[in-house]
């Protein structure tokens, strides 16, 4: 892709955002008071959400350890599929739920406290992406990768262009 597609693709993808927001700012403007930025109502699930995500980082939920519930469950679905076939399906599980975890943490700080802020949910999902990878250094079992951080900041943008385009399906209706 050439920089001027590439730059004409970046500036489209911003003016869909910046329409998306201001659609949000409008539907917040119809007197939904109670959903104003920056209140305990809004940070709540996101800190929770966060937590989960922390708590899913550890040890207990290593490849390793989560081998003894998915692989049984696998081998019950395919009762005749290889040993590599389970192991590459209980990987791609795995890396599913990093790309929906973020897509879900995303989804929570655009619906809520950042419903405005659209670049600095995006940043928050980045930059906690890269923390929670950072973590794992120090989980028994676990280790970082930034393939992980890669796919999970995926699942954020993939959020934000769902997000955009129910925005823009709502605004033809």
């Amino acid at each position: 892709m050439s920089r001027e597609a590439s730059s004409s693709a970046a500036a489209r993808s911003i003016a869909a955002s910046s329409r998306v927001a201001a659609i949000d700012r409008e539907a917040a403007g119809r007197g939904d008071h109670s959903r104003t930025p920056g209140t305990l109502a809004l940070w709540l699930p996101v800190v929770a959400w966060a937590s989960l995500i922390s708590v899913l980082s550890t040890s207990y939920f290593s490849a390793a350890a989560t081998a003894g519930i998915i692989e049984p469950f696998l081998r019950w679905l395919m009762p005749h599929a290889r040993w590599e076939t389970i192991a590459v399906a209980h990987e791609l599980i795995r890396k599913a739920a990093h790309f929906t975890e973020f897509a879900i943490f995303f989804w929570l700080l655009a619906r809520g406290p950042l419903r405005e802020r659209i670049g600095m949910a995006l940043a928050i999902c980045a930059i906690y992406a890269l923390a929670d990878e950072s973590h794992q250094m120090f989980a028994p079992g676990r280790g970082p990768s930034l393939f992980d951080a890669g796919l999970d900041f995926t699942g954020a943008l993939f959020s934000n262009f769902l997000r955009t385009a129910l925005t823009s399906l709502r605004e033809i209706s």
